[in-house]
């Protein structure tokens, strides 16, 4: 990043993670979970050190409320999160699925775009307003801590959601998360947002933070995130694989990669948890992005002869993190592209010595039976294979 940034982030900010692929990252298509995976994966979560666990939406189905129960029950050190509509019945909810966790957390939102509240709610401004100053003062009769969100954000009127976030830290609310719900804004527009809003915020209660939720529509749920951290939020919502609704949201292997990578900031995330706890969602889910950054199945592997070539040498040629980081290893894909570099590479790492004389004599089995329609993928039992075959 640009070090001569005015908005550079403060040396070693720490960002609070607050995951919700129990609640945000469920309602993707395919990626809907049993109740005891759910408690299964909350305690992977606590291991993995996140700050904030979303358990669910107290309000929408009793099973949603034997889960967080259940959760709370094995779960200690982070906050467990409820979302819950600004309406009563909702909070009671909520309380009644969190009250024997200590460390419970509300969190209520309300629609402020215009097409959200005229034509989704039917409502006018004056409405939502007073709808959300009854539930902030209602919650604090149940809960210490409150976040409160603006749904569709970065679609409504500046001067609303100001006086809103204003209004509610006033309130007692302590976090005010800022959502790019429909992922439509780019980063230098967010991250004045957020600047604009942190400054409200931190003006009625310098202890109150900001926080962010990005979707992926366009692409820019991480970057909008990163742009929010350089802009004062101190809490960043995001989901194992960028799982959520549409295209997803932040992924939170993205965000301790951009804290790896620039050292300006750090969270409390075991990062060499990750492939594990990613590997457990697809196990539950099946659902994975094979070219995701980090939790990808290839985000680690190298199968041009040029990139093996250079690994082999010096792994970071091509490759900007430790894959222990974060749990992986660094993976050769031989096929029709590699080279003998790769092969060799390859060879000793399934025990076998072999010549680049050798190592091109197995590349030339592997594009025959390419260049033949009969095999395109590879593995180290073909490789071996073919060594002995060509030996």
């Amino acid at each position: 990043m640009n070090s001569t940034n005015s908005n550079q982030l403060d040396e070693r900010k720490k960002i609070h993670i607050f995951d919700t692929t129990l609640r945000d990252g469920e309602q993707s298509p395919g990626c809907t979970l049993y109740p005891d995976e759910k408690v299964k994966f909350a305690i992977e979560l606590e291991k993995l050190g996140v700050d904030v666990i979303e358990a669910g939406f107290a309000a929408s189905r009793q099973t949603d409320r034997e889960v967080i129960k259940r959760i709370c029950r094995e779960v200690h050190s982070p906050y467990i999160c409820s979302l819950a509509r600004c309406v009563k019945s909702d909070i009671n909810f909520a309380f009644e699925a969190l009250k024997d966790y200590t460390r419970r957390r509300l969190h209520i939102f309300m629609p402020t775009s215009r097409v959200q509240v005229y034509e989704k709610m039917g409502k006018t401004y004056e409405e939502i307003r007073r709808e959300i100053t009854e539930a902030v003062k209602y919650g604090r009769d149940f809960f210490d801590n409150i976040e409160f969100s603006c749904e569709d954000a970065t679609r409504s009127e500046v001067k609303l959601i100001e006086e809103i976030y204003e209004e509610v830290i006033g309130l007692g609310v302590t976090v005010a998360n800022i959502p790019d719900t429909v992922g439509a804004s780019y980063p230098e527009n967010f991250g004045r947002l957020v600047k604009r809003i942190t400054a409200i915020v931190k003006g009625k209660n310098p202890l109150a933070r900001t926080s962010v939720h990005c979707h992926d529509d366009l692409g820019t749920a991480t970057i909008n995130s990163i742009y929010g951290i350089k802009n004062g939020a101190e809490q960043v919502e995001c989901t194992i694989g960028g799982i959520g609704e549409r295209a997803g949201n932040c992924s939170l292997e993205q965000i301790v990669a951009h804290q790896k990578y620039t050292s300006e900031f750090h969270t409390n995330i075991s990062a060499e948890r990750i492939w594990q706890l990613a590997n457990l969602l697809f196990e539950f889910t099946g659902v994975r992005s094979d070219f995701a950054p980090i939790t990808g199945k290839y985000s680690f592997s190298h199968k041009a002869g040029i990139h093996q070539h250079g690994v082999a040498k010096q792994r970071s040629c091509y490759e900007i993190f430790e894959p222990s980081d974060f749990g992986r290893e660094t993976e050769l894909v031989i096929g029709p592209h590699s080279g003998w570099h790769g092969v060799m590479a390859q060879a000793k790492k399934i025990g076998v010595e072999i010549s680049k004389e050798h190592a091109e004599r197995v590349l030339t089995v592997v594009a025959n039976l390419v260049r033949a329609g009969i095999q395109k993928e590879f593995t180290d039992k073909d490789i071996q294979k073919f060594i002995n075959e060509t030996n």
